[in-house]
């Protein structure tokens, strides 16, 4: 029965930590976005996932956990970018110029990613 309990606080801890990163609800619009010009990298996740800026905007990324992560742009988008790896405690700026939604990932890890709502 204890490991049952201990099972459910698990999930329900997990379920509340991907609620703290996750600032979207559906897709990412304008709507939801929040303005951001740094974005932190932890726990596996973009922090905020969902952002948006303006047009010409330097976005710092900041890796806080302790491994190696990227900031790199998905498959067919109007900007092409890759970080590269961005080691713990590290930095990498990006700045955004295409006007719309912009999609990234990090190469390492296939649950990562984050849109960007340039403006």
């Amino acid at each position: 029965m204890k490991s049952v309990a201990l099972l459910v606080c698990l999930f329900w801890l997990g379920a509340c930590a991907t609620k703290a990163t996750d600032n979207t609800t559906g897709a990412c619009t304008a709507a939801t976005a929040v303005a951001a010009n740094a974005v932190s990298i932890q726990g596996v996740a973009y922090v905020p996932n969902c952002f948006k800026v303006s047009s010409g905007d330097l976005v710092t990324f900041t890796n806080h956990d302790s491994f190696t992560h990227t900031v790199s742009s998905d498959i067919g988008q109007t900007q092409i970018f890759d970080s590269q790896d961005i080691a713990s405690g590290t930095t990498y700026q990006q700045k955004f110029n295409s006007k719309g939604s912009v999609t990234g990932h990090c190469n390492y890890h296939s649950t990562m990613h984050f849109t960007a709502i340039v403006q």
